[in-house]
């Protein structure tokens, strides 16, 4: 078996035919589908069944709900493949996703390979999320950089396709939902030698109406930090310091939106400060834009307030609004 397709599956009875039938309808033929089904309570359960049928491609597995993590560890652990891939339950692809994958990989000898997305709304519209000119392969430094500065791509685990090895040595954490693809990809991008980004858009990230939940800021997500930290065992330039500097600032104002939304601001903001004081962001070398940079500097001397974060969003607004009117 040449690949593994994991998919995990809570409640997405609203998506799902849509994503099981483009796997159905891939060019490529020769693949495995673990779909784990994620304690769902709605009929996604029945919906699977139906679309799969007796095809024995797809083996489907129901467990008590463990969260997605728990369910793509799982996934992992069963599939058979030499390379793996996976796909969120409410997504879709286009019919030559994963054959692009493996051309793509096998093409370059890469270790990783990642595809462009776009994000598809509910009014059929969808908007590219990548340059599909861009055609590019990494390694040593370069590769590192390409990873923690998260510019080029991101950190979803959705939009790759991994050697089966790269897996060997993972330290899965499954007790938080936010940047949990990061962490499972430190891992792998670390120990790959080479990998090969191609910015065409062939994965459609569906952008639900019914997520805010998602937004909010849940349990132990403070640990998005760690993730970030991890990165600063594998620096080796000024490049990278600066890049892993930079993502923590960006992830500390994201935890710092999530929390805004939810109702357990003060706590969890002093938290936050004191997790951001320990690091000794250089900002004078940053890249980041300056708003950000602010932004940051508040947090660390405890200046940052909900009032601080709805004026962030505002300006972030009215700054996308005028490059809408220049371009």
């Amino acid at each position: 078996m040449i690949l593994s397709i994991v998919l995990p599956v809570y409640n997405t009875e609203m998506y799902i035919r849509r994503c099981i039938q483009s796997i159905l309808n891939q060019d490529l033929k020769s693949f495995e589908v673990i779909v784990i089904n994620d304690g769902s309570t709605d009929n996604s359960l029945e919906i699977i069944k139906e679309l799969v049928g007796e095809d024995n491609r797809f083996k489907v597995i129901t467990t008590s709900n463990q969260g997605q993590a728990n369910a793509r560890k799982m996934g992992i652990d069963i599939s058979k493949g030499q390379y793996i891939g996976f796909l969120d339950s409410d997504d879709f692809i286009s019919p030559n996703y994963f054959s692009r994958h493996l051309d793509n990989i096998v093409k370059e000898e890469a270790d990783i390979s990642i595809l462009g997305y776009k994000l598809y709304y509910s009014s059929n519209q969808s908007i590219n999320m990548s340059n599909e000119k861009i055609y590019e392969s990494y390694t040593g430094d370069e590769l590192k950089y390409q990873w923690i500065s998260s510019v080029q791509f991101k950190g979803f685990l959705w939009d790759k396709v991994f050697k089966r090895e790269l897996f060997n040595n993972v330290i899965y954490q499954t007790d938080f939902n936010f940047m949990e693809d990061v962490a499972i990809g430190n891992y792998l991008f670390f120990n790959a030698q080479k990998i090969i980004y191609d910015g065409t858009p062939l994965y459609y990230y569906v952008q639900r109406t019914d997520n805010s939940v998602a937004q909010e800021y849940q349990k132990n997500d403070i640990k998005a930090l760690e993730c970030v930290s991890f990165m600063k065992n594998y620096v080796t330039n000024d490049k990278l310091k600066t890049a892993v500097e930079d993502r923590y600032a960006l992830v500390a104002l994201s935890l710092m939106a999530r929390i805004r939304v939810s109702n357990r601001y003060e706590n969890v903001a002093l938290n936050i400060q004191r997790q951001c004081k320990k690091v000794k962001f250089d900002f004078f070398k940053s890249k980041l834009p300056f708003i950000y940079k602010l932004l940051f500097f508040l947090l660390i001397k405890g200046k940052y307030t909900k009032n601080v974060d709805t004026l962030k969003d505002s300006l972030i607004k009215f700054k996308q609004t005028i490059k809408q009117y220049v371009n």
